[in-house]
């Protein structure tokens, strides 16, 4: 059933994929808990691998996956919760421990063969423990200080373990091989229910109180390098998200039903999209996922645009979103979806709900009641971004700008002055983009372009979009629409012959051609400004 809530900017030919194996480390699936997943995922063969309950009187934390097992906690309040080590082809218990008359068991983290989890009490008996993954076998386990809180999943960076803990809140940083303390940071509000993104200078962290903002932390000494102050931050003591890493110099995050961004270079908060934002943001390639109003909305990282939405009529979306390169998964309180994020169609759907990963060609849902369900996940292709190789001025007077311009979404522009033409068919603006395929061969082929027009009014303009075509030798018209003002997003998809579009032999070459036309009316000066061409050409 279509449920498409909004289409953006978008010329959809057809649809598109890419592969790749990925595990699921962490929250969110890695240490930025960006929730993405560098696959394309083949729905249409997607079937049950197994479905079981772990222990029905436990609701079960999110879980994490990867090497062939599948990390499941409980979340249990003094009542026996356990760690469960499962098979991931098979659903089969490799190995468990329980901790007894405990306060909380926390989400798992995998890495450096070993599973880690936090066990919480009210003071120096809260821990983080490693064991081996594949045996159990105790590595260690290091007492931090706590006051009855819970925690995310461990986040695990270059060998050692970050962590939200302390008495009165803060962050710690333990070695992630023998569980040596490396610093301990108190001068963070006490929240919890969140776990610190990491790189590789800092480790950030989300939090409210009096001093809310997003605190950034050295990495290697612990020291808070700056905090970018959250003055609109509204309400209670838990976090239930945690910051996530964007691809622009970025820190992603929702709360008092904004979007928030938060610039690491200006170290302020440069955009705030106000509408009834929930749950945690996802991102992938350029793309935030988050949740408004109950509905799927899918937004431009780079400038907020809006680019489109999804909802399911008769619920609503909850929980955390995955996001891979061909399927967006969320669930609400009774099914979970596949949206094709080409066509922004549910695609596949199946009646459990829970809180999702995606490793290794297996969609887990963990829900209530310990069900774990595992559902076969089969991939298709792999996907490579092709930036341009050379680019050429057919039209118009190229006024400033390099080739570098055009591979980031990044306000650097490639700016050509119009010229009116001598024919009134002739484009006004014309440019050639040209990039080197990794196979004369091609399943699905999406090429994106961003671009601006200034001084006139855009609906008197149009702006074509071309590719050449090898087989018939010719360009061939893919979008026709008027450009904008300001920065907006043609995407293009082809997966029907997409072959056509790459030269064949030794050059692989794919060319696009993009040309502005006023439509032989004169107009004052007037230029357009390209601030990405790219393509990603899945075989």
């Amino acid at each position: 059933m279509k449920r498409r809530l909004l289409v953006g900017l978008f010329a959809v030919v057809a649809l598109t994929c890419s592969t790749a194996r990925a595990s699921w480390d962490t929250y969110q699936g890695n240490p930025a808990h960006t929730g993405y997943v560098p696959v394309t995922l083949d729905p249409e063969n997607f079937s049950l691998r197994w479905d079981r309950t772990i222990r029905s009187q436990y609701a079960l934390n999110p879980v994490t996956a990867a090497e062939g097992k599948v990390f499941v906690s409980e979340l249990g309040y003094f009542d026996n919760a356990g760690l469960f080590v499962l098979d991931a082809a098979t659903g089969e218990t490799k190995w468990s421990i329980t901790y007894g008359d405990i306060f909380s068991v926390n989400p798992p983290a995998y890495g450096y063969g070993n599973v880690y989890v936090q066990t919480g009490n009210h003071g120096d008996d809260t821990y983080l423990r490693a064991y081996n993954a594949e045996t159990g076998a105790f590595v260690f386990r290091s007492p931090h200080t706590a006051q009855w809180e819970r925690y995310g999943a461990p986040t695990l960076y270059d060998g050692r373990a970050y962590i939200n803990g302390g008495y009165y809140g803060g962050m710690y940083s333990f070695d992630a091989i023998n569980g040596q303390r490396y610093w301990f940071n108190d001068q963070l509000p006490q929240y919890d229910q969140w776990t610190p993104a990491v790189d590789i200078d800092y480790a950030y962290a989300y939090l409210g109180g009096n001093d809310a903002g997003l605190y950034v932390v050295d990495r290697i000494t612990g020291v808070t390098a700056f905090v970018i102050p959250d003055p609109e931050f509204s309400g209670g003591y838990g976090m239930y998200s945690a910051p996530v890493l964007g691809g622009e110099e970025n820190v992603l995050a929702i709360q008092n039903y904004r979007l928030i961004n938060f610039d690491l270079k200006t170290r302020i908060i440069s955009r705030q999209i106000r509408r009834a934002f929930t749950g945690q943001p996802t991102v992938a390639r350029g793309v935030i996922y988050a949740i408004d109003a109950g509905a799927l909305t899918a937004w431009q990282e780079s400038n907020g645009q809006f680019l489109w939405g999804w909802e399911e009529p008769t619920e609503n979306v909850t929980g955390t979103i995955l996001a891979t390169d061909s399927h967006v998964f969320v669930h609400t309180d009774t099914r979970v979806f596949a949206i094709d994020i080409f066509t922004h169609d549910d695609v596949w759907s199946y009646p459990a709900v829970g809180e999702l990963a995606l490793s290794e060609e297996a969609l887990y849902i963990a829900g209530q009641a310990g069900r774990l369900i595992a559902i076969n996940a089969p991939t298709s292709g792999t996907t490579s971004t092709v930036e341009p190789s050379h680019f050429s001025v057919t039209a118009g007077v190229l006024w400033s700008g390099e080739l570098s311009h055009l591979f980031s979404s990044d306000d650097r522009y490639l700016v050509i002055h119009q010229r009116h033409p001598a024919t009134v068919a002739a484009p006004n603006a014309a440019l050639i983009v040209q990039g080197a395929a990794p196979s004369e061969t091609a399943l699905a082929l999406r090429f994106q372009l961003e671009s601006l027009a200034s001084g006139l009014p855009p609906t008197r303009m149009i702006q074509r979009v071309e590719f050449f075509n090898y087989q018939s030798n010719s360009w061939e018209i893919m979008s026709e629409r008027p450009p904008t003002s300001t920065d907006s997003i043609v995407r293009i998809i082809v997966t029907d012959n997409a072959s056509r579009f790459i030269q064949p032999g030794r050059g692989k070459t794919v060319q696009a051609r993009i040309s502005w036309f006023d439509r032989g009316t004169i107009f004052p000066d007037w230029y357009v400004g390209i601030d990405q061409t790219i393509w990603e050409i899945t075989y």
